[in-house]
């Protein structure tokens, strides 16, 4: 078979542990049969041919994300005690663990959940190497580095990686070539390549095919072209957007404002780990804007900010109880334990309401068995159950596989197209092909639109009119 530049296709370090689990699954329920057989055959029959639909497959999937996203929140904890005392830090892992962002990642997010999970701890044995200069960190950064670049091709946290030994050389007052002969350097720099090696051997041996994926290689020609939204209103440029109205959406407007607050404390008083927090912007708003964004909106892009957004929200309390400004501190400690639990709560409604409030209503009104073809990020759920329900991905709506499945009707998801009719307008065909299918020259009319309501949802409607979650039914025009 030609080989292929998809990392999904070829042995990386998901598929190692994942497969742990599956063969843990498999071995349970096949033991008699290789204790009879004394073989592991059925084991290796049963992977095979597990279906990566079925439930069972499914139940697995979970509970290993579910597993990566809770250290993920140990992780965060302990990067956060590096500058937090420990209830602080305590609250910054709960903050962390109720973002709408993180609890997509653990529930049912593949890759995404490799490569969180993997920047959290490089981020935190990255600090410890600045602070400490151990061996050990030095090593287990490059290690964490190497699986976030098996996981999603993402080159940022290598990067970062000898921007920390750097910093460190600088604490130690070496001089560049007292830096590159340093034992450590030569550690990580191993321990990156021996990491990106083991994990990821194709990606490692055709390091070009890699490379093509880097966003800094083409953003640049890219970046002019559709940079602009809107040139009327200065918070819909690209990225003022992402700043003033995505990043607010994501992490709710109480906790946005602490970590902004925060940020700028830690700006003004030039502290030594304000670095990070700069490289992690500058890494999240260049490199990830346009390798890994997706058609929800470019979410990946946020996923290197989210650790230091959690540490930096509670920052200003601590502060404010250490200047003896406790009851303040505490009020809004609760306000943004509050907005957390809300946004855990918009994490459902703008995903899943939709399906469930539009399920009941479809089964008085199609037939059952009738087929439809839904385009959204996220499985419907049980709410679609009776139906011949075929789920495509948005950026794969193409009008010759609509043809071909020929489906009753259609589910579009319009945020998930958000990503495509905002930021993708003309590099991406999947924004001109939706226009097409709504407008009806697919041969499909438009019967039904449910838009959904959401905390703060009349707020973010205010700064941009197009931000709006809602679930448009076509059907075929006879």
């Amino acid at each position: 078979k030609t080989l292929r530049p998809d990392f999904y296709l070829y042995p990386h370090f998901p598929v190692y542990f994942n497969s742990i689990f599956y063969a843990a699954y498999f071995a349970k329920n096949n033991l008699r049969k290789v204790a009879s057989e004394k073989s592991i055959e059925p084991i290796v029959l049963a992977a095979r041919n597990f279906d990566a639909g079925s439930p069972q497959s499914l139940y697995l999937q979970r509970g290993i994300s579910l597993l990566l996203g809770l250290l993920c929140v140990f992780g965060v904890w302990l990067m956060a005690r590096l500058f937090l005392s420990e209830i602080p830090a305590l609250a910054a892992g709960l903050i962390f663990a109720l973002l709408p962002l993180v609890l997509s990642f653990s529930t049912l997010a593949k890759n995404d959940i490799y490569l969180e999970c993997s920047l959290v701890f490089s981020f935190y044995f990255m600090f410890r190497l600045t602070m400490t200069g151990k061996s050990a960190h030095y090593i287990w950064a490059a290690i964490f580095a190497a699986i976030a670049f098996d996981s999603k091709v993402d080159y940022a946290p290598l990067v970062f990686l000898a921007l920390a030994t750097l910093v460190r050389a600088a604490r130690e007052e070496q001089s560049f070539a007292d830096w590159f002969r340093d034992r450590r350097t030569w550690l990580a720099g191993l321990s990156a390549l021996s990491g990106l090696f083991i994990f990821s051997p194709y990606y490692f041996i055709h390091w070009t095919k890699g490379l093509e994926m880097a966003g800094w290689v083409y953003a640049v020609s890219a970046l002019n072209s559709y940079n602009h939204i809107d040139y009327h209103h200065w918070w819909l440029d690209r990225y003022s957007y992402c700043l003033v109205v995505l990043l607010p959406f994501l992490t709710g407007i109480p906790a946005y404002l602490s970590a902004l607050a925060g940020f700028l404390e830690r700006l003004v008083r030039l502290e030594l780990d304000i670095w990070f927090v700069l490289i992690a912007n500058f890494g999240a708003f260049t490199y990830g804007y346009l390798s890994g964004s997706g058609g929800t909106f470019p979410l990946y892009t946020f996923m290197h900010l989210m650790p230091f957004f959690a540490i930096l929200s509670v920052w200003p309390l601590q502060l404010l109880w250490q200047k003896g400004w406790k009851k303040i501190s505490l009020s809004l400690g609760l306000l943004l334990t509050a907005s957390a639990l809300l946004q855990a709560q918009n994490y459902y409604a703008t995903n899943f309401q939709a399906f469930d409030q539009i399920g009941p209503r479809l089964v008085k009104k199609i037939p059952p068995g009738a087929k439809i073809l839904g385009y959204s990020v996220y499985l419907p759920g049980p709410a679609l159950a009776k139906f011949n329900y075929l789920r495509a991905w948005p950026q794969n709506l193409d009008r010759k596989a609509v043809e071909s499945f020929n489906p009753d009707y259609i589910l579009v998801y319009r945020s998930d197209f958000a990503g495509f009719e905002k930021f993708f307008r003309d590099s991406h065909p999947a924004n001109a092909r939706l226009q097409e299918l709504l407008s009806g020259n697919w041969g499909y009319k438009e019967t039904e639109r449910l838009e959904i309501s959401y905390f703060n949802s009349r707020f973010f409607k205010w700064l941009d009119p197009e931000f709006v979650i809602e679930l448009v039914l076509l059907e075929k025009i006879h």
